[in-house]
């Protein structure tokens, strides 16, 4: 079994979404693109599915509805909203107590109940149950809150397989996934189940059972949920259904997220209309007779007529924004790679605004020499870089990219990074930087990357960069996996 496959599994069962930050000027050249992998988890992203073929429970796992778990062998309890009645002797937890949810605030998707016939407690039951004691025959679930999607169905809903290639899978060896989404008490959720191949027809059963049990509490009888979210768009492209979700944090940042099975990426955009448009892409790579298809994004100014990509002139679908009345929301489906540019016009088809996106040259200018003498020596305070290693998952921070180890932004870069005394940093190819591919302009194959454990450590790098060289950005910012360091 590859490791890269065990963290598509991860990825799958354990991911939250990332966003992309745009910078306060018009972000003519750069795309900030941030994943947020693996905060919402297991089963929150991804979990379960069809039981296995020939099974007593195959029959059970799309259609069951009825319960059955034995009078008084069961008990009940709430958790975050949720109802959910279950066998004596089985675990049902709040999943931001066993730290599934990672650290930060609880915003949207969010999981907030896991259930399982083995207990989590100290063991890696919801993270890698093939090699936790005690998990040969596991059977669990996870309920994550998502942004809210008025055109899912009403509890109760029917399960669907949810298919995740597991036989060479050492934390899911041969499991099964299915899958539920639906709308009750004005949230709306995303249902994830798990059987290993192992587990006993009882289990399954039991499984199903305590799933359909669920009952849900609205909206207005739950507190602390400081972040509100609203689907604006839907479609497939190469095969993947994806869903672009508009949320408002607490302190009125607004953002755009584009979510399919296997991850997402986002924008986080202002708000005042000074900016005639903000967007970003996400790539759907095809495969076989399916072809590559990528969705462009973003954010323009109430009143704003038209948006369209280049060179392909494909037309996109204006929303208004659900938050602010002086926005507006765009989406575009194109096909093939990231298009060149993205551009915004008015009544008359003036242009009012563009945005490069991609497929584009690298930029060719020679930047400025790095500041040395002692009264311009940067100072920005930053947190001190990580020094990767092969197989890590960091905030990795891609300063300047270019086409040569050689050429003048690469060799600025690592002399700004020295200043700075911004070290260890990476210099190489950035495909060894995986899930980086949001961030990177086409035809580049260098780039400088310096790496952080944690996002707001990226984040405060990212903002002492630009203030040490006169507002000159980095790259952006991914949540990547760091390869080629052996």
């Amino acid at each position: 079994m590859t490791d890269r496959l065990e963290q598509d599994l991860r990825e799958v069962l354990q991911r939250k979404f990332g966003e992309v930050r745009v910078p306060s000027a018009p972000p003519e050249l750069i795309r900030r693109t941030r994943r947020r992998q693996a905060r919402t988890i297991a089963l929150g992203a991804v979990v379960v599915v069809a039981l296995l073929a020939g099974s007593v429970g195959a029959v059970l796992a799309l259609t069951h509805h009825d319960s059955s778990l034995p009078a008084g062998r069961t008990t009940s309890t709430t958790i975050n909203g949720i109802t959910v009645t279950y066998p004596e002797g089985w675990f049902a937890e709040d999943p931001a107590k066993l730290g599934l949810n990672g650290p930060g605030p609880q915003t949207e998707p969010r999981l907030v109940l896991a259930v399982s016939n083995r207990d989590p407690e100290g063991t890696t039951i919801f993270g890698c149950p093939g090699m936790a004691e005690g998990g040969a025959g596991a059977v669990l679930f996870t309920v994550q809150v998502t942004a809210l999607d008025r055109l899912l169905p009403t509890w109760p809903v029917d399960r669907r397989p949810l298919p995740v290639g597991t036989d060479d899978s050492a934390c899911y060896p041969g499991w099964d996934f299915s899958q539920a989404q639906w709308t009750a008490g004005g949230r709306s959720f995303d249902g994830r189940l798990g059987v290993a191949p192992d587990a006993s027809d009882g289990d399954r059963a039991a499984l199903l059972d305590a799933f359909d049990s669920m009952t849900f509490e609205s909206q207005p009888a739950l507190r602390g949920n400081n972040q509100r979210s609203v689907v604006v768009a839907t479609g497939i492209a190469a095969g993947h259904r994806w869903t672009i979700t508009a949320s408002i944090g607490a302190d009125g940042t607004t953002s755009l997220e584009i979510e399919d099975e296997r991850g997402g990426a986002g924008i986080e955009y202002g708000t005042d209309g000074d900016i005639p448009i903000q967007a970003t892409s996400h790539v759907f790579q095809g495969t076989g007779d399916v072809p590559t298809e990528t969705v462009v994004f973003g954010a323009v100014p109430a009143g704003t007529a038209l948006v369209r990509t280049l060179p392909d002139d494909t037309v996109a679908t204006l929303v208004p924004d659900p938050f602010v009345r002086t926005m507006e929301l765009f989406s575009i489906q194109v096909p093939g790679g990231t298009p060149a540019l993205v551009v915004a016009e008015d009544a008359d088809g003036h242009e009012i605004g563009e945005q490069q996106l991609g497929g584009t040259p690298l930029p060719t200018e020679t930047p400025p020499e790095p500041h040395t003498s002692p009264s311009t020596i940067p100072n920005a305070p930053f947190p001190e870089p990580v020094d990767p290693v092969q197989g890590g998952t960091y905030w990795a921070v891609e300063v300047a990219v270019g086409q040569s180890e050689t050429e003048d932004a690469i060799t600025v870069a690592k002399n700004r990074l020295t200043t700075m005394g911004a070290v260890p940093f990476v210099v190489g190819d950035p495909s060894c930087d995986q899930g980086s591919i949001p961030v990177i302009p086409a035809g580049a194959t260098v780039r400088v990357a310096v790496y952080y454990d944690r996002n707001e450590d990226a984040l405060t790098f990212e903002k002492a960069y630009a203030t040490d060289w006169s507002g000159d950005q980095v790259v952006g910012v991914a949540r990547v996996t760091t390869t080629c360091l052996d």
